[in-house]
């Protein structure tokens, strides 16, 4: 692939990171049309990686059919019913968290310290001048963290001093993080029979993180 449309496809992938980032995300306190429009429109434009035209609109035009109150308590519904319940069955968003979950269920999984996760996280993002959008958020947040590859590639689609610099720390980052824990999370997700929508959003997030880190090498 030709540099310049390599970069432009960089680009492209920023926007589709961040949508996703935005449709794992919303807080229950805020509106979720908010990241609908930002995150469905996104995807619905761009067309992302691992789903297909007619998955995208199938998808896009029963969120638009939909009356949107009943949308929103389905989908907070569901949201809590995967991320937020006190229960076993629930799933962490959080890098550190669901593998700690993870290393309860599997005799020798290392469990990564949450503090030190999160200082080297923090000092991460300050090196890449990266300013998370909410502080509401651990730093190791599946938004946060797919928010800061999508800072990354923007930089990388540039021509400027620091492209290099991101292309290097984005295909790391993928190593260090997203790649690491997001196949785990697609296969937690498809053990439930309610993690439909949220299970299709992840797993486009890993067919573009495998495919950008094979471009960005």
């Amino acid at each position: 692939m030709a540099r310049a449309s390599r970069r432009r496809e960089w680009l492209r992938c920023s926007r589709i990171v961040v949508g996703l980032g935005c449709l794992l995300g919303w807080p229950p306190a805020r509106p979720l049309a908010c990241n609908l429009a930002m995150g469905g429109g996104l995807l619905l434009l761009l067309r992302p990686r691992g789903m297909s035209d007619e998955r995208m609109r199938a998808t896009w035009s029963s969120l638009r059919s939909s009356d949107p109150g009943v949308l929103e308590r389905d989908l907070r519904r569901c949201h809590r019913n995967l991320f937020g319940s006190r229960g076993a069955g629930r799933i962490e968003l959080v890098e550190s968290r669901f593998r700690a979950a993870l290393g309860h269920r599997s005799r020798g999984a290392s469990v990564p310290c949450t503090a030190a996760m999160h200082r080297a996280l923090e000092a991460r993002y300050a090196s890449a001048h990266f300013e998370p959008v909410t502080r509401d958020l651990p730093p190791d947040h599946i938004t946060v963290e797919l928010h800061f590859l999508g800072h990354l590639l923007e930089k990388a689609s540039d021509n400027g001093p620091d492209a290099w610099r991101a292309i290097r720390e984005a295909r790391s980052f993928l190593s260090d993080h997203i790649l690491s824990w997001l196949p785990a999370l697609r296969a937690a997700l498809a053990a439930r029979p309610d993690g439909g929508f949220y299970l299709a959003i992840v797993a486009t997030a890993e067919a573009n993180a495998r495919a950008l880190w094979r471009d960005l090498a």
